[in-house]
């Protein structure tokens, strides 16, 4: 989940943007993608989108492409402050995960893991949607 604080005059320029943003994601492996206006706060826009498994979405992060970035930085030239992230895990799969912040345990249990190890830290520490951070656009 992402959530994103914008100028409510902006929000269908943003929406727009989004949509492409929106592909990218599918062909990245998200089987579903929305984005909900909080009618409470018209400002602030979250968009969700699932995968298949934490691996997947570590995976992800690593196969951003310099069109990706191009595509988000369109829709985030709209945005007012860095998009919060929020990492939610299926409570069945809790199981798999119960060792998330112990690298030596994800990597005895998958060898896919050392590998991923450095791109599950910066998606925790950082609040970009790719794993990178995020730098407020200039107005």
């Amino acid at each position: 989940m992402i959530e994103y604080d914008l100028e409510p005059a902006e929000r269908d320029r943003f929406i727009d943007a989004m949509n492409e943003v929106a592909r990218e994601r599918r062909r990245d492996g998200a089987y579903a993608w929305g984005l909900y206006v909080d009618t409470a706060r018209p400002g602030r826009i979250v968009e969700t989108f699932l995968v298949e498994s934490w691996m997947e979405h570590l995976r992800q992060h690593e196969r951003v492409t310099k069109a990706d970035e191009l595509l988000q930085a369109r829709a985030y030239r709209y945005v007012r402050t860095s998009p919060v992230v929020t990492h939610l895990i299926s409570a069945d799969a809790l199981e798999d995960v119960s060792n998330l912040h112990d690298p030596s345990a994800r990597t005895k249990a998958d060898p896919d893991a050392r590998i991923a190890g450095s791109a599950h830290e910066s998606a925790i520490a950082s609040t970009a949607t790719d794993g990178r951070h995020w730098t407020p656009p200039s107005h």
